[in-house]
């Protein structure tokens, strides 16, 4: 058997995204001591489980014969709460400057020149003001969460 006939019946197309993150995976690992420790493993497999569940869900809805695309905007629509939910920890916790600026920095300096931009000179219309707000809220999720992490809110007196 030749290398072409086993080219053609492994059928590789299609498995460049598996091959891609198993030679990430090999190159890491090699590259670090920490990647294959039991506190790493256990949270790649935390943080990937939401998306399992999700997945592992629209596999029986589309064998039952169902077709639902809300899933993607449904977990988007998570993320924009939980980066709310960031930015109130703040307040409940005494800090008011910090999500001040944040939302300055997302809402006014960001979201509104972006909306403006992507509906008119884009030509995207409403859909460009969607993007804008959902680029806004993912990017006020980011900061809020890594400023949280940071812990400088622990100091504030109330």
């Amino acid at each position: 058997m030749t290398l072409s006939k086993i080219g053609r019946k492994l059928n590789w197309s299609g498995q460049a995204p598996l091959i891609t993150l198993v030679v990430l995976c090999v190159v890491t690992a090699l590259l670090t001591s920490r990647f294959l420790s039991p506190l790493n493993l256990t949270n790649i497999l935390v943080q990937s489980s939401i998306m399992a569940v999700i997945a592992m869900g629209m596999t029986f809805v589309i064998v039952g014969g169902g077709f639902d695309l809300s899933v993607g905007s449904t977990a988007a629509l998570a993320g924009c709460i939980a980066g709310m939910v960031m930015l109130q920890a703040f307040n409940g916790a005494g800090d008011t400057v910090t999500p001040t600026w944040i939302n300055l920095g997302c809402y006014w300096m960001l979201q509104i020149p972006l909306a403006w931009y992507l509906a008119r000179p884009a030509g995207l219309g409403p859909r460009g003001v969607y993007l804008a707000i959902c680029i806004a809220e993912s990017l006020l999720a980011v900061v809020a969460m890594a400023l949280f992490r940071r812990g400088k809110w622990q100091q504030v007196r109330v």
